[in-house]
């Protein structure tokens, strides 16, 4: 609770020592009651007694306009993660075979440094299994199988006089 009169806009700032809660800064007019928002970031529940001092309100004297709203802007730079691997991965991906260095690449985007290398280490360990164009994917005589069709000649479904096709009762 505010004591005295306030004549001008008031900023709320909150108190920074309390454990497990936030609050945000608040700017308001002195007419209204201002409500505070308070987050709390523990999975217990806290409990704020009557009278426990929130923060501090200041009276603002003047808002002073920004002549130069460039000095406010923010530069961040990006880094490039293809740089970040070391030589070791470097050394790794020379035994990799050509047709698996554009999957690797696409792959790495999200990975760390170890989990690069572990990923080339399993490629190359299973370059056999991928192929390397579209030649190499054929058929196998290896496997023979047979598929029992009953007595049906040519896989064709033959209904005879005496068995004709039947209604489904509705109860059924």
């Amino acid at each position: 609770m505010l004591e005295g009169k306030v004549n001008s806009d008031i900023c709320f700032q909150p108190n920074q020592n309390f454990i497990g809660i936030k609050m945000p800064y608040i700017v308001a007019t002195p007419n209204e009651t201002v409500p505070i928002t308070i987050r709390n970031l523990t999975d217990k529940n806290i409990s704020l007694r009557k009278g426990t001092n929130l923060g501090t309100a200041v009276e603002i004297d003047d808002v002073l306009e920004n002549q130069n709203p460039e000095q406010n802007s923010i530069t961040s730079r990006q880094i490039n993660k293809d740089g970040n691997h070391s030589k070791k991965t470097e050394e790794v991906c020379q035994n990799m075979p050509e047709n698996l260095k554009d999957l690797f690449e696409r792959s790495k985007e999200n990975l760390n440094e170890k989990e690069c290398i572990q990923l080339a280490q399993l490629l190359i360990k299973f370059k056999n299994t991928f192929s390397v164009n579209d030649l190499d994917i054929g058929h196998s005589t290896k496997i023979k199988h047979r598929i029992d069709t009953g007595t049906s000649e040519k896989n064709t479904l033959r209904f005879s006089k005496e068995k004709r096709m039947k209604r489904t009762p509705l109860g059924f």
